[in-house]
């Protein structure tokens, strides 16, 4: 049932309690999430989710999804967390700025160390003061390591600045631009789908809204296009129909046109029937 997903566990090792009291609703059907919040009411701690989905390539929240999904935290009376471990750098301010929408609690991560690793958690005062020895543990022999902060502030504070992001998502728009209008002259079955410094290409013929619309993708296609790409000297994206490109600070409009006259090469070879792959995720 589309309205109810099953719950499956992303790796072998895990209770089957944890299972059992997970409830999983659809990414951008906030009437769905709603109505299982509601009949779960009484037994539902948390909301969690990513607030742009980058499992299944990239997926805007719809207008209207996140701001519901705040208030039915409200309403049952659950914490609200974002997983912002890649989203918080790919708008200046995360997800939370870019959309407008305050979590109870956020995690971050990835871009916030300049390449060191780096995690961070953030949130409201009344949850996160109650995290001290003997009430919520957060032990850890690196945490606050002294390195990876340097690098975090460093990151913080030179390079991954308003300005510096502001520049990184103009190659982002500039790239997406590119692809769209290149699609649009070949006649391909791709959709373009991007927004901050992130973005990808799905090979589908509607836009990918959620999970299951993403098990539409030709995933075949997209290892043609992947490796045509990587033979003309450009790596497009991460490895996988499932990952995006991110663009930075260190891009620059030739880097795109580089990109994007290599995607031109290419594209005409898209139409061809690529083999039939499935993707292949965690589980």
């Amino acid at each position: 049932d589309p309205k109810h997903p099953n719950v499956v566990p992303s790796s072998k090792g895990l209770l089957k309690e944890l299972v059992e009291t997970a409830i999983v609703a659809p990414f951008n059907d906030i009437d769905a999430t709603e109505s299982l919040a509601l009949t779960h009411r009484d037994d539902v701690a948390a909301i969690i989710l990513e607030p742009v989905p980058m499992n299944m390539g990239y997926v805007q929240p719809e207008p209207g999804f996140l701001e519901g999904v705040r208030a039915v935290a409200d309403e049952v009376g659950a914490i609200l967390i974002f997983d912002e471990v890649k989203t918080c750098g790919k708008w200046y301010g995360g997800a939370e700025e870019a959309f407008h929408v305050t979590p109870d609690v956020k995690v971050l991560g990835k871009a916030i160390g300049g390449g060191f690793p780096l995690a961070a958690v953030g949130g409201k005062a009344s949850i996160l003061d109650q995290v001290v020895p003997g009430q919520i543990s957060h032990a850890g022999t690196f945490n606050a390591n002294p390195l990876s902060i340097s690098a975090g502030l460093v990151t913080l504070t030179k390079i991954l600045t308003r300005a510096g992001v502001r520049h990184a998502q103009r190659m982002g728009n500039d790239l997406a631009k590119g692809y769209t209008d290149v699609i649009a002259d070949h006649r391909l079955p791709m959709k373009v789908q991007a927004g901050g410094i992130s973005g990808t290409v799905h090979f589908a013929r509607s836009i990918v809204r959620d999970w299951r619309s993403f098990e539409e993708v030709d995933v075949g296609r997209w290892w043609g296009y992947y490796t045509a790409m990587l033979n003309r000297g450009v790596i497009p994206m991460a490895t996988g129909a499932d990952e995006q490109w991110t663009t930075s600070v260190a891009h620059t409009p030739a880097d795109v046109a580089r990109h994007l006259d290599a995607f031109e090469e290419v594209a005409e070879g898209m139409k061809q029937k690529q083999a039939d792959m499935s993707i292949v995720e965690a589980i």
